[in-house]
């Protein structure tokens, strides 16, 4: 979604430098699970439609099948019906969880998930995100100001104005 200013990015071992916007695509429909803090649910697709939505893109089958397997893994599987204004808040970000595991992504970029979240809802998310890195192996990187977010992490690196203050592992 965006290209570094200086060093590489590599993926699979492939410099996302040279790959074709098709290329780019399908790498993160395939690869990478996206968690953002304001959910980026589509209002007029239910919970469902939201999570089946990457398998739809993808020439997937089984994808309703798929689709609320995820659901029911966070918890959601009473709400595939539902409307995103339907949901709370902790709901629409399982919602998004759901939809950035559907397709068993190697990565999960999850920028601040539990920004825009209550304490309870935000520890629900935290537990599936560290689920998700030990039952999916996906290797997740997250984006947080919140400590008890990055308390979940096994490497932890502290950022200062663009650059690197310290790695704790």
């Amino acid at each position: 979604m965006d290209f570094p200013t200086t060093g590489e990015v590599l993926i699979s071992g492939k410099p996302t430098a040279k790959l074709t916007d098709g290329e780019l695509t399908a790498l993160r429909r395939q690869e990478i699970g996206f968690v953002f803090q304001f959910f980026q649910l589509l209002p007029s697709l239910t919970a469902l439609e939201n999570v089946e939505l990457p398998l739809l893109l993808s020439g997937a089958k089984n994808t309703a099948a798929t689709a609320r397997e995820r659901l029911r893994w966070v918890e959601l599987e009473g709400k595939t019906g539902s409307l995103p204004f339907q949901l709370s808040g902790g709901q629409m970000q399982r919602v998004a969880i759901a939809r950035a595991l559907v397709h068993d992504p190697k990565i999960l970029v999850a920028d601040e998930p539990t920004g825009n979240l209550d304490t309870a809802s935000g520890d629900h998310v935290l537990k599936l995100i560290r689920r998700a890195a030990d039952e999916f192996g996906a290797a997740v990187v997250m984006a947080t100001h919140s400590a008890e977010a990055a308390a979940i992490a096994d490497i932890r690196v502290r950022m200062r104005d663009g650059r690197i203050e310290s790695v704790d592992c």
